[in-house]
């Protein structure tokens, strides 16, 4: 796992595989957006069970399903972060640990004002990278994320619908459903865009201009 701050209080964990990547970031990212999990200690036996569940297959698929990965600071309180949480994660690995003492180093006293974006070398890491940094900009800058809001404020009602079914079949929990449009709209999606080309334009000329305030 390679560390770098790539822009002020935006923390790039990038790993050499995709099991490395998912394995070791399950819980971080799970406990900040899942829609079962979110704000909960839980095993990743637990989070398996329900996923094979959520989404009827009788393999675990989450280290196939993902390529890129981000939370917030305070996503690494149960797992120790400068004591923020009294609850702790069962079973907290190696490389939870390790996740944990790298973002310490590298912020030292900035204990909740970082955010963490994690991809990987197998391929498709600048698609993956950027939206992964949209996701980023919108947390921690809010003259950001006040525009964005503007522009998804004007997608019209019947398009809502498309859209939130994208999300709960992506398992998103509701509290972090504007970042996700935020980013899906600003970089692509997979497959089908459910958005209005003038929305996606807007959030993608939004991003563009934001990567290059933080790159001076």
């Amino acid at each position: 796992m390679e560390a770098e701050e790539i822009y002020r209080n935006v923390i790039l964990l990038t790993f050499p595989t995709q099991y490395e990547l998912t394995s070791t970031l399950l819980r971080f990212q799970e406990y900040y957006e899942s829609p079962e999990f979110k704000g909960k200690v839980f095993t990743v036996e637990e989070f398996a069970d329900w996923y094979k569940k959520i989404t009827r297959n009788e393999e675990f698929t989450y280290y196939t399903d993902w390529n890129g990965f981000n939370f917030p600071a305070d996503a690494l309180g149960p797992f120790g972060h400068f004591y923020l949480f009294d609850e702790q994660m069962p079973d907290i690995t190696e490389k939870e640990k390790a996740v944990v003492e790298t973002c310490e180093r590298i912020t030292k006293d900035r204990h909740q004002l970082f955010y963490v974006l994690g991809v990987h070398e197998e391929g498709g890491i600048e698609y993956a990278l950027d939206h992964e940094i949209a996701h980023a900009f919108f947390c921690t800058s809010k003259v950001y994320r006040d525009k964005v809001l503007k522009v998804i404020n004007k997608i019209p009602p019947p398009v809502w619908v498309d859209m939130v079914k994208f999300l709960k079949e992506h398992l998103y929990h509701p509290s972090v459903w504007f970042d996700e449009i935020n980013a899906y709209g600003a970089t692509g999606f997979p497959k089908e865009n459910p958005l209005p080309k003038d929305v996606c334009e807007e959030l993608n000329a939004l991003f563009i201009a934001q990567k290059d305030t933080m790159s001076n």
